[in-house]
Parts: C-alpha cells; sequence; structure tokens
C-alpha cells in the first residue's frame, strides 16, 4: 500500500559502488555480556530456554524533511583503516548483550573485506554490531538517562544544533505511525545516533563494517544471497508502508545472523560523504553523512542492494534509523 501523505524517498542517482573506507573512531566498550556460541549448524542461545537468535551460517533544522536521503555519485577514498582495539573477540556468531541499552550485538570476524564496487580492499578487525535497528524502546532510555540535556553525548556542532532548535525528542516520537515501541526509532538526525552510541558506550559503524555485516564475504547482493526476494525485506514492494518492529523478517538474515540490513529504514554510519564525479549529479555538500541499506518506502530489488546515500548531519527522514557497532 502506498503512503500519499508522506513524500517517498527520492530514488535519483542511485549508483552500486559498495561501502566507502574509513576510519573508526576509538570508543570505551560498554559493559557487554557474552551469551552464548552457537554450535556448528546450531542457533545462539540468549537469555533462557526457547529464546534463540536465527540461524548462523558460519530533517532541517529541527523540523520535518521531505523525502528522504539523497542520491550518490562515485566515491574514492583510501582503504579503511581498522577499528579500534580493545574490542573483547569473539567468534562469528556469538551473540552478547549491551546492559546499557539492552541490544543485542551479533559478533562479525575481521579479516580483508572486498566491496562490491572493487575499490581496494580493506583489512578490518573483528566487531560487535547490533543484530537490528536501535528501536523506540531502547532510544526512550537514553531521553530518559537526559541524552538530551547532557552535553558530553554530542559533538560541538551537534549540541549547538540541540540547543538552537531546542531538539528534545526524535522528530515523529509523538506519530503513531512511528512510536510503536518495537518500531526502530526513525526523525533521529546523524547527530542524535551519534550521541545515543555515545551514550551506549558504543558508536556508530563504518560504511566497510556496515556492508562486512550485511554481506558477508561473498559477492552477494542482499543479506540473503543475489537475487531479490520482496518477502525478505520491508520495502516499497511489500504492503507494511511503515516501519515494521525490528527483526520481522528473520529469512532476511545477512550471513552472521544480522537483520533487517535491507529494508525497513535507512542507517547512519560514522563516515562522511566523500565522492568523485561522475555525469550528472556530481555536487556534493562537505557537511554530507553516508546513510546505507534502503528503507520501508524504497521500491525495487536494485535499489535495495548494498549501497548508500548521502545526507546532512541534521537531517531527519521518517525512512531513517541506525544501529551501533563496538
Amino acid at each position: 500500500m502506498r503512503i500519499t501523505n508522506i513524500p517517498l524517498m527520492a530514488l535519483l542517482a542511485i549508483s552500486l559502488f559498495g561501502c566507502a573506507p574509513s576510519s573508526a573512531p576509538a570508543t570505551v566498550p560498554s559493559p557487554t555480556t557474552v551469551v552464548s556460541r552457537p554450535a556448528q549448524g546450531g542457533s545462539a542461545q540468549v537469555g533462557g530456554p526457547g529464546y534463540k537468535t536465527g540461524q548462523v551460517p558460519g530533517a532541517g533544522q529541527g523540523g520535518p524533511t521531505q523525502g528522504g536521503p539523497g542520491g550518490m555519485a562515485g566515491r574514492i577514498s583510501p582503504p579503511a583503516q581498522p577499528t579500534s582495539s580493545g574490542v573483547p573477540e569473539g567468534q562469528p556468531g556469538d551473540v552478547r548483550v549491551s546492559e546499557v541499552d539492552g541490544a543485542e550485538m551479533v559478533y562479525v570476524p575481521g579479516g580483508n573485506f572486498q566491496p562490491l564496487s572493487g575499490r581496494p580492499a580493506a583489512n578490518l578487525r573483528g566487531f560487535w554490531i547490533d543484530k537490528t535497528e536501535v528501536t523506540n524502546e531502547q532510544y526512550r532510555k537514553f531521553m530518559e538517562a537526559g541524552g538530551y540535556q547532557k552535553e558530553e553525548y554530542w559533538d560541538s556542532k551537534g549540541w549547538s544544533w540541540v540547543q538552537d532548535n531546542h531538539i528534545a525528542q526524535p522528530l515523529f516520537w509523538e506519530d503513531p505511525r512511528y512510536n510503536d515501541p518495537k518500531q526502530p526509532v526513525v526523525g533521529v538526525s546523524w547527530f542524535e545516533a551519534s550521541a545515543y552510541a555515545k551514550w551506549a558506550g558504543k558508536r556508530l559503524p563504518t560504511e566497510y563494517e556496515w556492508e562486512a555485516a550485511a554481506r558477508g564475504t561473498d559477492k552477494r547482493q542482499w543479506p540473503w544471497g543475489s537475487e531479490w526476494d520482496k518477502t525478505r525485506a520491508n520495502s516499497y514492494d511489500g504492503s507494511a508502508g511503515k516501519p515494521v518492529p525490528v527483526g520481522s523478517y528473520p529469512a532476511g538474515a545477512s550471513p552472521y545472523g544480522v537483520l533487517d540490513m535491507a529494508g525497513n529504514v535507512w542507517e547512519w554510519t560514522a563516515d562522511w560523504y566523500q565522492w568523485r564525479p561522475i555525469g550528472r549529479n556530481s555536487t556534493s555538500d562537505p557537511e554530507d553523512k553516508e546513510l546505507k541499506g534502503s528503507s520501508w518506502d524504497t521500491g525495487f530489488g536494485q535499489d535495495q542492494r548494498c549501497m548508500e546515500r548521502r545526507g546532512r548531519g541534521e537531517l531527519r527522514y521518517p525512512s531513517g534509523g541506525f544501529r551501533t557497532a563496538q
């Protein structure tokens, strides 16, 4: 079903160029607990008996933003640097739970990673990434902890943005279409996503990390394989017409068991948008940040691949959220 009262994301200048490399900021690991490690061919146990993860095979200034993230041009940048040391090691499929926000995190092994674009490979350290996008329920914890009142969670530009525009909650926080506790939080700027991550003792994933978690090490174009299947993701091809509770499409899991990497909401990453012009739509803004994935209002299989868009750090989309990493 199409949504008529919210403009759809601008699907302009889309190019499949993989995920650009970047360095990840240093981070202090949050208190977490390794809950289990799946047996060969099995599934990870979390919490207690009967609770399992999926199978692991291994936007203007404070106001509404029309549409979604902007189109893309090709980019070039140096190989990604490995993430900060000091993060606990794991094995593929390990799952642990953050004691700060309660997020389940999945371990993605390190190694040489080649993006789909064919750009230079990067040697990534192993890292942990949230199994799903951050939910309204989790984001409420940040708000109740004084997240919008404590400057220490924000960079200087983000804090000025909060103060100047009297920001106290996500843009669509009161909208019943988007505020179910289990839906991914939307209407959050890059500044808000970054502040949440710092509060939780984590960070936003780099582009290379995000793609590695979504694709694994083969050449698949979607988390589940190389053929588009609209039953595996919440997209415009489906009928939801809004974000759905996280984890609603377990058949769309990545090789490591990470969910919702295609569809549902676009996700902010840590990286600045870098580009080289290719024909039309070759302009960019130095304030642009990268979003990865796709969303509930992105249609057609080719637009759901491991791709990226750019967006100003202060913009807040009804189809934009985030997940964190460590």
